[in-house]
């Protein structure tokens, strides 16, 4: 009788209903290769991303660059410009570089298809270009972000960054 209570209670206060999606939940699901539904969407892009916080450290270029590109990963159609239009790349050549190490320090101890891909633009950014067959590789591991990056690399990213590449 106490337990048919309680969960009722529990039911009853809410804490069985299903809570909102995170973006990393969206974006594991997408590199998992599920299909993420245009209703969903527009719940996880319209909200903003929390700062990443790796071990209580102040939040970085890279670690906010790398939310950007989640959301881009997720929501082309709307917002696949932060690779190459966001300001932290696309400002002074200081913030470049400084995302760019930030995030080449997070690709360094996670070397994630997913840090690879959002490791591009800022590699190109900065010129460093020996690092980008490894990266390409790296991308192509997973059939959903390789088919994402097919999607967006030739069309939007190289003529922006480097038409001769």
């Amino acid at each position: 009788m106490k337990y048919s209570l309680f969960i009722t209670l529990l039911l009853f206060i809410g804490l069985g209903t299903s809570r909102s999606e995170t973006t990393d939940e969206a974006v594991a699901r997408f590199l998992a290769g599920e299909k993420i539904e245009a209703a969903s969407l527009e719940k996880i892009t319209g909200n903003p991303i929390k700062p990443v916080s790796e071990g209580g450290e102040v939040v970085n270029n890279g670690s906010q660059y790398l939310n950007q590109i989640k959301i881009s990963i997720l929501d082309p159609a709307r917002n696949g410009g932060w690779p190459w239009r966001s300001t932290y790349v696309l400002t002074d050549s200081r913030t470049q570089k400084q995302t760019y190490t930030e995030l080449k320090a997070i690709y360094m101890k996670d070397k994630s298809p997913l840090v690879a891909y959002a490791l591009v633009c800022p590699a190109m950014y900065v010129d460093d270009m020996e690092i980008l067959p490894e990266l390409f590789a790296k991308i192509a591991e997973n059939k959903p972000l390789k088919a994402r990056f097919d999607e967006v690399y030739a069309k939007f990213w190289k003529p922006r960054l480097d038409p001769d590449l």
